[in-house]
């Protein structure tokens, strides 16, 4: 089975190689591995002092996990400073987009996106067990996800801060209970999306983290 390629060896966690842009009213950020930096971006620092994952009467799905891409998971989610919560979370689909899909986008845009097409990902999460509130406007996004190939391609993200119509974030619902929402991954003309990953590297005491843990494979 693939095991996700350790970003120091291959992506450094995703760095930024385009500029914003604006798609109708939108900023975008292409993401992707051609960046000329060889730093990795930082996302996230573990706590000062690491809280106990809640002990539910829900399995945790252990880091390291490959399943089918029609199977849930149940994972420790935590937002900002509140709570832990325990999440089920699931792939409800994986669609492949169009260059079309950006065609508002300003030549500089264009030209960066190259000859990659997009991919979308679906995600529905619900939390399970006891729900303190504090995932009211919280979201899933590529600091959880990542997506790949059988040849151990990671895809870049493509990070949007307003509606983007074919795959838009969406946040936990008021009472931080429910979330549907859709990530946006760009592969190379000829590639596919054959797996998706829960790396959640904003908290490394999870254990799914790229770098010190073990992420969850859906594939």
């Amino acid at each position: 089975m693939l095991k996700p390629p350790k970003p120091l060896k291959t992506l450094a966690v995703i760095p930024l190689i385009g500029a914003l842009v604006l798609l109708a009213g939108c900023t975008f950020t292409i993401s992707g591995p051609n960046s000329t930096s060889t730093e990795p971006v930082v996302i996230g620092t573990p706590p000062e002092n690491e809280e106990p994952i809640p002990q539910l009467n829900t399995d945790v799905t252990p880091p390291g996990t490959k399943l089918g891409i029609d199977e849930a998971i149940v994972v420790p989610f935590k937002y900002g400073d509140g709570d832990t919560q325990i999440i089920q979370v699931f792939i409800t689909g994986i669609r492949s987009g169009s260059p079309d899909d950006f065609a508002n986008a300003d030549e500089e845009f264009k030209k960066n996106l190259g000859d990659r097409v997009p991919y979308y990902v679906d995600i529905s999460a619900k939390v399970v067990g006891t729900n303190t509130g504090a995932l009211a406007q919280a979201s899933i996004s590529s600091t959880q996800i990542g997506a790949g190939d059988k040849q151990g391609n990671r895809f870049g993200p493509v990070i949007a801060f307003a509606d983007f119509a074919p795959c838009n974030t969406e946040y936990f619902d008021e009472s931080g209970t429910e979330l549907k929402t859709c990530i946006p991954f760009l592969a190379a003309a000829g590639q596919s999306l054959d797996y998706v990953f829960w790396v959640d590297n904003s908290d490394p005491s999870f254990g799914y983290d790229e770098f010190e843990g073990d992420p969850i494979i859906w594939g």
